[in-house]
């Protein structure tokens, strides 16, 4: 798997392909390093939870693997999201990443 240079690596690093950078995002979201929470945030999986939102990326990441993720052949988007809104409504409704989507 790819991994992102440090900010000092990247000031001398030879630039590498764009198609290996898109891999390199790609990879983030399959392996769930992001994690998308809303339609207009995502979570870095390796930032574990803050002390008021504790458990919630082992959640995030439960959901997203019951609706089929990785395998977009199965992968259920519409169920996941609402699944992961409706999570986030319940346990974690103060946390800077709920997102309360318009009724």
């Amino acid at each position: 798997m790819w991994e992102l240079p440090s900010y000092s690596a990247v000031s001398t690093a030879i630039p590498f392909e764009i198609s290996d950078f898109f891999k390199l995002l790609k990879d983030q979201f399959v392996h769930l390093d992001w994690i998308p929470i809303s339609p207009f945030t995502v979570r870095d999986g390796h930032d574990r939870d803050w002390p008021h939102e504790e458990g919630m990326m082992a959640m995030l990441e439960d959901i997203y693997r019951q609706h089929g993720w990785p395998d977009l052949a199965v992968y259920r988007k519409s169920d996941c999201l609402k699944a992961v809104q409706k999570a986030m409504a319940e346990r974690y409704p103060e946390s800077c990443c709920y997102y309360k989507a318009d009724a």
